[in-house]
């Protein structure tokens, strides 16, 4: 186990986790969850976006939803399980297969942590090359500033998964990115409806009456709180030269 300014790499024992083997035929049909389905499709709405790439795709879960919102969206994901749904072309993340300036928005969920420091580089280079000047990428990864993480140890989620290997806090990544070269940084957003409240959460909170889950969503979502939630969300937009 090994530590740095901007990232924590470990390998979980089996005997130490429960989440084993996740990357097969039922996770690539996953339906996606409906939160994120939610958020993505208000910012692309209040962004104004029209031209979206989903990297690291899976089941196309968002790809096929944001089609049916009226989206031009394209997802790419490296595994043949993936590809076969034809929502999903086969691609690298670090050798994306598009010209310059071709989309508004890069979404990326659950993908950089997969991705060593090298590869996070060129996947940022890529993403900055294919978006559009003052285009949007927006990332979703487990947080390593996440209470939940010194509670749980080599059990949390992020290390449960050994093909996770780096590791990040809201403010690495957002110094990466604006070293990167982005700017106008969003750490918290509008909160979904109620009836879209599918996080990870006990069944008593999941059940609770509407206004309830509907205060819960804004304070985790639209509050300082999101900083500290099991994984955050990013969004920034390039600066890259017209």
């Amino acid at each position: 186990m090994s530590t740095s300014k901007d990232y924590f790499f470990t390998q979980a024992k089996d005997s130490e986790c429960s989440e084993r083997n996740i990357y097969n035929q039922k996770f690539y049909h996953q339906p996606g969850p409906k939160h994120l389905k939610s958020l993505i499709t208000q910012l692309a709405k209040e962004l104004e976006i029209k031209n979206i790439l989903d990297v690291g795709a899976g089941s196309g879960w968002l790809v096929n939803h944001l089609q049916k919102q009226g989206f031009g969206v394209i997802g790419i994901d490296y595994s043949p399980m993936a590809t076969k749904k034809n929502l999903v072309l086969s691609a690298k993340a670090t050798k994306l297969p598009f010209a310059d300036n071709q989309f508004d928005l890069v979404t990326a969920v659950s993908l950089i942590e997969h991705l060593n420091s090298s590869d996070v580089k060129r996947f940022l280079n890529e993403v900055k090359r294919v978006l559009k000047p003052t285009g949007y990428l927006f990332l979703i990864t487990p947080n390593l500033a996440s209470p939940v993480r010194l509670i749980q140890g080599k059990k949390w989620h992020g290390f449960c998964d050994s093909t996770h290997i780096k590791f990040f806090t809201p403010w690495s990544l957002k110094n990466l990115l604006k070293k990167g070269g982005f700017t106008n940084f969003r750490l918290t957003f509008p909160s979904p409806p109620a009836k879209d409240f599918d996080w990870t959460v006990p069944k008593i909170l999941k059940n609770s009456p509407k206004p309830i889950r509907k205060m819960l969503n804004f304070l985790v979502i639209s509050t300082p709180l999101a900083l500290i939630k099991n994984s955050f969300a990013i969004l920034a937009q390039s600066t890259k030269k017209q």
